[in-house]
């Protein structure tokens, strides 16, 4: 199996995600191009922030169309101040409406996360310190504790 990813963000993603793939599923491999993709492979690819991304997911349908070696299609978004399910649907409007179809070999799966992908960061208490020392996080925390709060309930200011 060959998973073809489109991740939302250039830096904390590209980052994270080679990772967590790395951990979950040890015996794949990252290629860095499409055309190396065998078996066992994972391709990364940012799609520069939204709506940008949205495009880059055509383009990426039609590569995988073009070259079925790949068996999910994976994107990542932040739902930031939409939300998780106007995400998703903003995301399969723009699909639908490009008439682009997948080729049925290959799934589409999207995982959106709630704000962003730093929320989550902020929920590891290895991260945050409860007795924070600068001046600006204390003023944060003030405003929204994460040590005693969901970092997803976050709202924007």
């Amino acid at each position: 199996m060959n998973l073809y990813f489109i991740l939302k963000g250039e830096k904390t993603e590209v980052l994270l995600y080679p990772k967590w793939i790395n951990y979950i599923i040890p015996h794949y491999k990252q290629v860095f191009l499409e055309k190396d993709v065998i078996e066992n492979n994972f391709y990364i690819f940012s799609g520069g922030g939204i709506p940008s991304i949205y495009n880059h997911t055509i383009n990426a349908i039609k590569n995988i169309n073009d070259n079925p070696v790949f068996d999910k299609l994976i994107v990542c978004l932040d739902g930031e101040d939409i939300g998780i399910e106007e995400r998703l649907q903003e995301i399969k409007k723009h699909i639908e409406n490009s008439k682009v179809v997948l080729n049925p070999k290959c799934k589409i799966e999207f995982v959106i996360q709630n704000i962003c992908i730093e929320t989550w960061f902020l929920g590891n208490r290895k991260i945050v310190k409860k007795v924070p020392e600068g001046l600006m996080l204390r003023e944060f925390i003030a405003h929204y504790n994460v040590n005693t709060n969901d970092p997803e309930e976050l709202k924007k200011i």
